[in-house]
């Protein structure tokens, strides 16, 4: 890989969405343009096929075929204008830092910790799911998030290209945020689990963790210096335990959020507060 190269996130993007050209980001695509131009080239066929209706005197065949070729392409342009309008809006846009999903399961799972803490066992608890950790102490944290956190095994997602290649204002940090902004949170349905990026990519789902480390994992294979941080976020009702992503590029000090794609630059938001920031080779705890 050329260290000079500019990364590139080769990535697929979701159901009604496209790639913009300048700048590599999953754009909702225009409907009302390609609906244009499929009814504007099913005209001109129309046109063109009753001529030649006319011209070899069977009308009524060739109109038959005429008029099912102009509805297959009306048809196909109003697909496409639906298809369009029912795609979901681009995960970052939301208002809330961190979605209220997230923030309900991971207060459920604070307050079950708390009972098997306190309580002895009644049921045997379901083992770790294939390929996953159970994390057990604040010290798993650190040994098992550096064993997880695998840019070479996720580095197919990351291509690199001469700069003059780059699209304009194209910006890999961003594109990462955004792309794991699709990607769904599923809560740990025991204990807390820790997946590798892997494992997150190919269901396209995970936890806090499982997010972020994916992310790390990707910048990382895009020679971007991130971390996998892990602590507690505020809100009106307390706080609660939670992972997310930091680092800095070209552009200076970023944090993404890994379960809505949103992304910080330059200062983190005072609702997050870090207790160990696990980076490559070494694990320092405090803010």
């Amino acid at each position: 890989m050329p260290l000079a190269g500019v990364p590139i996130l080769n990535k697929t993007c979701p159901f009604g969405y496209t790639i913009d050209g300048s700048t590599g980001l999953c754009t909702l695509f225009n409907p009302w343009t390609i609906g244009g131009v499929l009814l504007g080239a099913t005209v001109v066929g129309v046109t063109l096929g009753e001529a030649a209706a006319r011209a070899h005197r069977n009308p009524r065949g060739n109109d038959l075929l005429v008029a099912g070729a102009g509805a297959l392409g009306a048809g196909v342009a109003v697909g496409l204008i639906a298809k369009a309008f029912m795609a979901p809006p681009l995960p970052a846009a939301s208002s809330d830092p961190i979605p209220a999903k997230v923030v309900q399961a991971r207060r459920a799972q604070a307050a079950a910790r708390t009972i098997r803490a306190v309580s002895p066992p009644s049921v045997e608890v379901a083992p770790c799911q294939i390929g996953c950790r159970c994390i057990a102490t604040s010290s798993d944290w650190c040994t098992d998030g550096q064993k997880l956190i695998n840019p070479q095994s996720i580095s197919f997602l990351v291509s690199f290209v001469s700069p003059a290649s780059a699209p304009p204002q194209y910006d890999f940090t961003a594109n990462v945020a955004q792309w794991i902004g699709f990607f769904s949170y599923q809560a740990d349905q025991y204990g807390d689990t820790w997946c590798p990026p892997t494992q997150t990519y190919s269901t396209r789902m995970g936890d806090c963790e499982d997010l972020s480390m994916l992310v790390v994992s990707v910048l990382l294979a895009g020679n971007v210096d991130a971390s996998l941080i892990v602590g507690t976020v505020a809100d009106p009702q307390g706080t609660f335990g939670h992972a997310w992503v930091e680092g800095v590029d070209a552009q200076g000090w970023f944090l993404i959020e890994a379960t809505n794609g949103k992304l910080y630059r330059d200062q983190r938001p005072a609702i997050y507060t870090p207790s160990l920031h696990v980076h490559a080779g070494q694990c320092i705890w405090g803010a």
